[in-house]
């Protein structure tokens, strides 16, 4: 559809209306909308970057239309010399919707700043996107807002700091109901200025999402103590500061220039952890669940700066039913110096390491390091080893005694699967071992 029906401002009783689409050379045609005074929830203003006269936006006359719950705004993705950023910048401000709107998603909007009717007057807005803003060099004061729960910002290429104007000046409970927060996609982002560390910020937040901003450099904000998911994707130069955490259920780091744990770091109720391209490790790893017995999961994904792993720690826990080693050349599992003193303390101590699925690929490891005893490693049922070319020997004593399925491919070096003094019993194990020496 490329426009609307001349006239259709004639139905004054219409009801729903799902897109008002503006069609090139006919933005003026919004005027028609002035008298859909009944419109109830949801309608979206297609074709925007056609309104050539800001003015004609006026008499869209959206804020009188209070039957509508759901507004969206959209702006074509083209941004070619044609689109005009002090009209769509007035244009914006001319729609200011009315003040009981629940959701807005603003697509595309070619002005540099937003309209001050953003900052505070949409009280009962729940839920916020705003989506390719490629010329906005600022973000509005949202923090302000009560009630807002989902924020979704997408695709602000000029932006590089939020600051203070995103909280609000003198806001000293910034963000009181958001649960869900993502940034994705800005190019030209560097700094997260969180001004004031006595303000309260995001105490209601549940899930932050930062994707594909590789230029930020900044830290996260403290005293999350509602946040349940953390992921944050390719954000190569962010140094990832985590501090405590105590409902934090699932994180998810993928590229970053630097993990850091803070004295404070406290994961209580993890249960997945997934990492990879971590290029620094400023804290063992394990310190990750070292306070947590509810971890489920773990994986460990392109970090050439991991060395050390203590399944040791891991096995304190008590809890990783799943661990996955992907691709780190560096790693060592566990020390031989360490690995008998180890086996000695999880026996006395009773403790057993619970993981039950083991995967390792292309890594560094020894497994001839990893003296496997009946009480180590004792609920393990599977595990698969790819690629490990330090590897000359599985096992040094013993194959773990509930072991049903393993499978060992491409390590070149391996000469035996266990080398012991007695013989060893396989024969209730599923065993694949594929492209290693006889």
């Amino acid at each position: 559809m490329k426009g609307m029906p001349f006239g259709i401002g004639n139905l004054t009783n219409l009801r729903r209306l799902s897109d008002f689409v503006l069609g090139k050379g006919d933005g003026h045609h919004i005027q028609e909308m002035k008298n859909l005074l009944n419109l109830k929830g949801k309608l979206r203003i297609s074709g925007l970057e056609n309104v050539v006269n800001a003015q004609d936006a006026w008499e869209a006359k959206l804020i009188y239309k209070s039957g509508l719950g759901t507004l969206e705004l959209k702006w074509s993705r083209e941004f070619d010399n044609n689109r005009n950023k002090e009209v769509e910048g007035e244009v914006l401000n001319l729609l200011e919707p009315h003040r009981e709107l629940e959701k807005l998603r603003i697509w595309n909007y070619g002005g540099t700043k937003f309209p001050i009717w953003m900052n505070s007057s949409l009280k009962n807005l729940s839920s916020l996107v705003l989506e390719g803003c490629k010329n906005c060099v600022s973000l509005p004061s949202l923090g302000k807002l009560p009630l807002l729960k989902n924020l979704f910002i997408v695709g602000m290429d000029e932006l590089n700091k939020v600051g203070i104007e995103f909280y609000g000046e003198n806001q000293s409970n910034a963000f009181a109901s958001l649960q869900s927060l993502s940034f994705w996609d800005m190019p030209r982002w560097k700094e997260w200025d969180l001004v004031d560390e006595q303000v309260v910020k995001f105490p209601s937040l549940v899930e932050l999402s930062i994707h594909n901003c590789p230029q930020l450099l900044g830290t996260l904000p403290n005293r999350l103590h509602s946040l349940k998911k953390l992921e944050i994707y390719d954000c190569a130069q962010m140094v990832v500061s985590l501090s405590d955490l105590p409902k934090l259920s699932e994180l998810q780091i993928d590229e970053c220039a630097e993990l850091v744990l803070r004295d404070d770091a406290n994961f209580r109720s993890i249960k997945k952890v997934c990492l990879s391209n971590v290029v620094k490790f400023s804290t063992p790893t394990e310190r990750l669940v070292s306070t947590s017995t509810t971890l489920e999961r773990c994986e460990i994904y392109d970090c050439e700066g991991l060395t050390y792993l203590s399944l040791k720690k891991l096995g304190l826990l008590g809890s990783v039913c799943k661990l996955e080693i992907f691709r780190c050349p560096q790693l060592v599992l566990l020390e031989p110096d360490e690995v008998e003193e180890a086996e000695e303390e999880l026996f006395q101590v009773g403790n057993l390491c619970n993981i039950e699925s083991l995967t390792i690929w292309e890594s560094g490891l020894n497994m001839e390091s990893l003296r496997i005893r009946k009480h180590f490693l004792s609920f393990l049922t599977e595990m698969e080893i790819r690629n490990c070319p330090n590897m000359v020997c599985f096992a040094k004593n013993n194959l773990p005694p509930l072991l049903k399925k393993l499978r060992i491919e491409s390590c070149e070096n391996l000469r035996c699967l266990v080398d012991a003094g007695e013989n060893i019993s396989i024969s209730n194990k599923q065993t694949e071992v594929l492209q290693c020496p006889e």
